[in-house]
């Protein structure tokens, strides 16, 4: 009888390795509420102290003026700011629900990158800096430095974007009677159909439905990543 209770206890502990769930990160500091709904909890846990452990499935929500600071494993560094909603998918796998979220992320293998998915982007990370503004009816996506690879979940997204300087040079050379005419076109935007893009240091996009438009990379969202650094910290 009683080897029967021993083997029924290792094959539970042995089901409870097999089913714990993978370490994700560490909320190294944070500021204002801050809780933690593990996979189909209703209620969160607000976090008390610095070093709380999350893990994969895990969603992370921050109330209005909070921040939640988070060291991956991979050293990677992620801050969430007031009124926002990250769920942990897999390791290399976040969900932006909504919020306004930066994101220091290390560089990753060639094999996978980091995925960062939103209402409606999916944004592919090899290992770079950017910040994520997502709210109702826009998302807007900011990147300092490095390169994004974001695409459309579903459909084409409708790309407005500024039409090429070399090429109106070339053509001002060649034809300088049509010069006017097309300087004219040359102020106005663009479209193109397609199912993704990259993006560049420097460069901020702001969607809306399907639209993506270019945007500014402003002083006010450079000082915003300064809350990675030592001073920025709380």
């Amino acid at each position: 009888m009683k080897s029967i209770f021993t083997a029924l206890a290792v094959v539970i502990m042995g089901s409870n390795l097999i089913y714990a769930a993978e370490k994700a990160g560490t909320i190294t500091r944070y500021k204002g509420t801050v809780r933690v709904y593990k996979e189909g909890a209703v209620r969160g846990e607000k976090v008390k102290k610095k070093g709380y452990e999350v893990f994969v499935k895990d969603m992370i929500k921050t109330k209005r003026r909070a921040l939640a600071y988070i060291d991956m494993e991979d050293n990677s560094k992620i801050i969430l700011k007031g009124n926002s909603i990250m769920e942990i998918d897999a390791v290399k796998d976040l969900n932006l629900k909504e919020g306004r979220v930066l994101f220091r992320i290390k560089k990753q293998d060639r094999m996978r990158g980091l995925r960062v998915k939103t209402k409606s982007i999916v944004i592919g990370v090899k290992g770079t800096e950017f910040l994520v503004d997502s709210g109702d009816e826009f998302l807007k996506l900011y990147l300092k430095e490095g390169r994004l690879n974001v695409e459309s979940p579903e459909g084409e997204f409708k790309r407005y974007k500024k039409r090429d300087k070399e090429a109106f040079e070339d053509f001002k050379k060649n034809k300088i009677e049509e010069f006017e005419e097309y300087k004219k076109e040359l102020e106005e935007e663009f479209v193109e159909y397609v199912k993704e893009f990259e993006m560049e240091g420097g460069t901020a996009i702001v969607i809306r439905g399907s639209e993506v438009r270019d945007t500014a990379l402003s002083a006010e969202i450079e000082e915003e990543f300064a809350l990675f650094e030592p001073a920025g910290e709380n």
